[in-house]
């Protein structure tokens, strides 16, 4: 047969083919009894009309079957990859290769050349479809196990929640009852009144905590900015968390340039982000420990460094220590207590300032350090 006679007799056969090639798939291709779920069926008719195409203007077969494989496994049908296997979707190509030469050689006169050419326009078109195919699959794998441990996260923060929540209540509880029922001795009722303020304050905190970031993944939060030196912001920020330095006995260095260092930004949601990694330093530094706090700048911009010779971050949780319901453990007293919104809530302030945080460790008991780059101005 011709090459002009092969094209044009197949491209009448296009429904011809497309009919018959439905019909074996419906019964040898399982999932297939759906017809939604058929991978091929969406680009059928483009598959052929290139192939007729091929075989009219002898173009190169693997060079047009490369063209239309990306197109093909990442059309409508993605949806239902997850459905299928690699074994199911190369049955669908070669029930098609053999509808394709039954129709165009009834009596076997195709040309060999004609018939090599189909053939190398299928095999291409199995080897990079299939490939892609499973790129695919393993990317909504991957996206599945998020979506897991997402779920296992979520478990797990809202059982800390209660537990955290329970806590300061119960010292709450306790404190009103000895108010109510114990001895009008005025320390003893100053003492219930100290732990019951304690207590409310930091369950406040938690409540602020989810609040924030409540309103930030709202995109309700506006941001008042005005001209600051970041080394007040910091100095500022320090005195919130001297309480908890002094508590635990940590040694705290401060290092800022003689240049004064300007940035456009939210006081008070950018001295919550420092006073967050100066806190979350306090809490994951054993008593004793030294915590170095830093200030530079350098040719991106300003750079705020927070390191301590905490209990560091172990490697598996480090890619993930900013995400929400991610917290690594802490010490032997767990100080502090907490819902671990902190640094999640400091990346997305800080993102919202254009600027970026990371962190840094070498794992488990070799310390942290966690590094905020912030848009500066001129002086």
């Amino acid at each position: 047969m011709s090459e002009n006679l092969a094209a044009k007799r197949l491209q009448e056969l296009i429904p011809t083919i497309m009919a018959r090639w439905d019909e074996r798939v419906r019964a040898e291709v399982p999932p297939a009894a759906d017809a939604k779920k058929v991978i091929l069926r969406d680009s059928l008719a483009k598959m052929l009309e290139v192939m007729a195409k091929v075989l009219g203007d002898r173009t190169d077969p693997r060079t047009a079957a490369r063209d239309l494989a990306y197109p093909t496994i990442h059309g409508e049908e993605r949806a239902n990859q997850a459905t299928y296997t690699l074994e199911e979707l190369i049955l669908e190509f070669h029930i098609l290769q053999e509808v394709v030469l039954e129709e165009l050689e009834p009596d076997h006169r195709l040309d060999k050349r004609d018939r090599g050419v189909i053939i190398q326009y299928f095999n291409e078109m199995v080897r990079v479809t299939a490939g892609e195919f499973v790129r695919v699959q393993q990317t909504l794998q991957a996206y599945a196990d998020r979506l897991a441990q997402s779920d296992r996260s979520k478990d797990e923060f809202l059982a800390m929640l209660g537990h955290e929540l329970r806590n300061p209540l119960g010292a709450i509880s306790t404190a009103l009852f000895l108010l109510q029922e114990g001895p009008a001795d005025g320390a003893a009722r100053k003492g219930a009144l100290e732990v019951a303020t304690r207590q409310a304050r930091h369950m406040k905190q938690m409540l602020d905590d989810l609040l924030d970031l409540a309103r930030i993944n709202e995109g309700k939060i506006t941001l008042q900015r005005t001209r600051l030196d970041l080394g007040i912001e910091v100095q500022q920020a320090l005195e919130v968390a001297q309480g908890l330095f002094s508590m635990r006995k940590h040694v705290v260095s401060v290092s800022q340039p003689v240049e004064r260092i300007y940035v456009m930004a939210d006081s008070v949601r950018l001295g919550q982000c420092f006073s967050n990694l100066f806190v979350n330093a306090a809490k994951y530094t054993n008593l004793g420990g030294r915590i170095e706090v830093s200030l530079e700048r350098d040719h991106e911009g300003a750079l705020v460094r927070v390191r301590d010779n905490g209990v560091g971050i172990p490697t598996h949780l480090l890619a993930n220590v900013f995400d929400l319901f991610t917290q690594a453990p802490r010490g032997p007293d767990r100080a502090g207590g907490g819902l671990g919104l902190g640094l999640t809530i400091v990346r997305r302030l800080i993102e919202l300032h254009e600027g970026r945080v990371e962190a840094k460790s070498e794992g488990a008991g070799m310390g942290s350090e966690f590094v905020v780059r912030l848009p500066v101005l001129d002086a």
